[in-house]
């Protein structure tokens, strides 16, 4: 049984690496483990508010059917064979399974406080799961613009943008479709704007440039791993990625968010791609996200720098709450039908900005004579590469 999350106390870099769930994975398999139950506790609250609101909507996604790729063998891509079972249990009935000598309370304390804590569950849990498999086929969709110089054309910058969402689900306010203007829309208009503007340059990039729109990025980025696995192109070949999945252009900013930006030279990049637009580059807090849980682990994984662009929090006009805009999407409208025209706050010159910036970025990587390369310090390729 482990805990959602990773503690507080943890700098941004190591709690996205340690709350990744396939860094726990792996160390439970380490363990002998065979099944795994997940306790969402809201991070560590001791109240039920955040807690809750979290369970209703995981219950609510539980009509989503998982995916996997098939492998060489056409045989399912399962990452943790070893794991069996893994279920997830609300804190409340969690809480059931606790003795006095190991109170739920006292754990989820130990765990907001960064306690490191271990032991064992006394008497016998019985769970079941019923699963039945199906083949369908979805595509990746991936167009090139082929690079200007005769040597560096071999290596690319990659553009992507998840390009699926949830389709038909469960009816909330009688509508039971799910739009996904924001997540991800809004980010595969920006992309195909991205690669019209660099296709119509009259000289182009000297690398060459990928854009693509993956599927089943909901579905623990089966269609960046399949891009990856293969693709006729290297992922040793590919220098840098950006991501422009769900942007959220509320609002103009005078900054903008990159998480992973603080992980290689391409953070660097980003800040001077922003100068021109009068922009500053504003490194993701763990309220932000990790780039782990943005599908981009895949990437880093293939040891390509990667960032995945976001709106900034400091609006240009000073009556905007851009905060408060995100929190109002991301607990309003984030994975439900009203995720759409009607409700979301989609600023179309906030979309052209940070549209404008990912193309300076990209053209300022291609351009370059060096690729980015990771920093030493970067946790997320250190770990990942152990």
């Amino acid at each position: 049984m482990i805990l959602e999350g990773a503690p507080k106390r943890f700098n941004t870099a190591s709690r996205n690496y340690y709350a990744w769930r396939d860094t726990k994975y792996a160390n439970l398999i380490r363990h002998g483990a065979v099944a795994v139950i997940e306790v969402m506790t809201g991070e560590y609250k001791t109240d039920s508010t955040k807690s809750d609101v979290a369970w209703e909507r995981a219950v609510a996604m539980s009509w989503v059917s998982d995916m996997r790729r098939v492998d060489a063998n056409d045989e399912p891509a399962e990452p943790f064979p070893e794991l069996r079972l893994r279920f997830r249990f609300k804190a409340e009935a969690a809480a059931r399974l606790f003795s006095n000598g190991h109170s739920f309370e006292q754990v989820l304390l130990s765990a907001a406080a960064g306690e490191s804590q271990g032991f064992s569950l006394p008497g016998t849990m019985t769970l079941t799961a019923t699963t039945g498999l199906r083949r369908i086929a979805s595509h990746n969709v991936v167009g090139i613009i082929p690079g200007s110089d005769p040597e560096l054309r071999r290596e690319y910058v990659l553009v992507t943008a998840n390009l699926d969402h949830l389709g038909r689900g469960a009816a909330i306010n009688g509508d039971s479709i799910y739009n996904g203007l924001q997540h991800n829309a809004t980010g595969v208009a920006m992309m195909l704007e991205l690669a019209r503007t660099l296709a119509a340059l009259p000289t182009k990039p000297k690398r060459s440039i990928i854009f693509a729109a993956v599927t089943a990025g909901e579905k623990s980025a089966q269609g960046i791993q399949h891009l990856l696995a293969a693709s006729s192109i290297n992922a040793n070949s590919i220098v840098a990625a950006v991501s422009l999945n769900t942007p959220l252009p509320l609002a103009r900013t005078t900054d903008v968010i990159a998480l992973g930006a603080d992980q290689s030279s391409l953070g660097s990049n980003l800040a001077a791609a922003a100068q021109p637009l009068n922009m500053r580059l504003t490194v993701a807090d763990a309220e932000e996200g990790s780039l782990l849980n943005l599908e981009l682990a895949p990437l880093v994984q293939a040891e390509i720098p990667s960032v995945a662009i976001r709106s900034g929090n400091r609006a240009r006009a000073s009556r905007v709450d851009m905060r408060g805009l995100k929190r109002d999407y991301l607990q309003l409208h984030l994975d439900q039908p009203s995720d759409d025209s009607t409700a979301s706050s989609l600023d179309l010159d906030a979309a052209t900005d940070l549209d404008v910036l990912t193309a300076n970025l990209t053209t300022l990587v291609a351009n370059a004579a060096q690729r980015p390369m990771w920093y030493r310090s970067s946790l997320l390729h250190n770990k990942l590469h152990r």
